[in-house]
């Protein structure tokens, strides 16, 4: 039987339906509703996260989740403690319209940004946590490919914003293994063939290489990305994707022009 496997710490109240009677760590996916609401409550929970540096019901179980979230009906314990510490009040306030017990089926982030501006959208969008993460990073490493065409829906979103690391959110969503969160980024204009660290690094195809991913891969030889991509120790992607024994991977990049007589020998072990 399929299921879904959600953490606690970011967990909608509405998500927890059958959990009890079946596991605190499987959501079985005909026993609850996963929407567009309950990613919300997720979206919300990282937002928090990346302002306050810490993670939402930290040292508490499972249960103790429960009984806070579904029982109590409790906010994250550091939601209200921020608000007046130099974080914009407006913000909070708009990750509050997610944090709703009793979501309604509307755009949650549409009402927020109506309700309170487009600066609070833009504060939303462009916060970054300790390790320079957006909110996009966030929904492209959860692999939530709803989260990150909610995102992307605004001017405001940069899609190729950079982490502490130099990392795009592309490079999170290839590590997902999400396609649907690629061809998102893609169709909104993603840079599929940047070298990374500065130019000193792997390509984003090299990263999709190294994780093992077909479909992803395809999308961005697809958009143009070099499927004979070198990078700064003269490593291809065919290379990598042989090195990392994903065949699969290795078909897509011959299949859509990558030159099979460099995988012959890998220039690391050429003297």
């Amino acid at each position: 039987m399929e299921c879904t496997v959600l953490s606690p710490h970011y967990t909608a109240p509405e998500a927890w339906g059958q959990l009890l009677k079946k596991s605190l760590n499987l959501f079985w996916d005909d026993a609850i509703g996963i929407s567009a609401e309950s990613d919300a409550w997720s979206f919300a929970c990282r937002l928090v996260e990346m302002g306050t540096g810490f993670v939402p019901w930290a040292g508490l179980s499972s249960e103790e989740i429960y009984q806070a979230v579904v029982k109590a009906k409790k906010l994250l314990p550091h939601y209200a403690s921020v608000v007046g510490g130099g974080i914009p009040s407006d913000l909070w306030r708009m990750i509050g319209e997610c944090l709703q017990f009793k979501p309604s089926k509307s755009d949650l982030l549409f009402k927020a940004a109506s309700d309170y501006g487009s600066n609070s959208l833009s504060s939303l969008l462009e916060a970054q946590n300790a390790d320079e993460q957006t909110a996009l990073h966030l929904a492209c490493r959860c692999g939530s490919a709803e989260l990150v065409e909610a995102i992307l829906e605004y001017e405001e979103a940069n899609v190729d914003v950079l982490d502490k690391d130099g990392d795009p959110p592309l490079v999170y969503a290839l590590a997902a293994g999400s396609p649907e969160c690629v061809r998102s980024l893609i169709k909104r204009g993603a840079n599929v063939r940047p070298q990374l660290r500065d130019g000193f690094g792997p390509s984003v195809a090299h990263v999709c290489a190294h994780h093992g991913q077909p479909e992803c891969m395809r999308e961005l030889l697809l958009a143009g990305a070099d499927p004979n991509a070198v990078d700064d120790e003269g490593e291809s992607i065919l290379h990598r994707a042989v090195a990392k024994k994903s065949a699969d991977c290795a078909l897509v990049i011959l299949e859509n022009g990558g030159n099979g007589s460099i995988a012959i020998l890998n220039p690391k072990n050429m003297s």
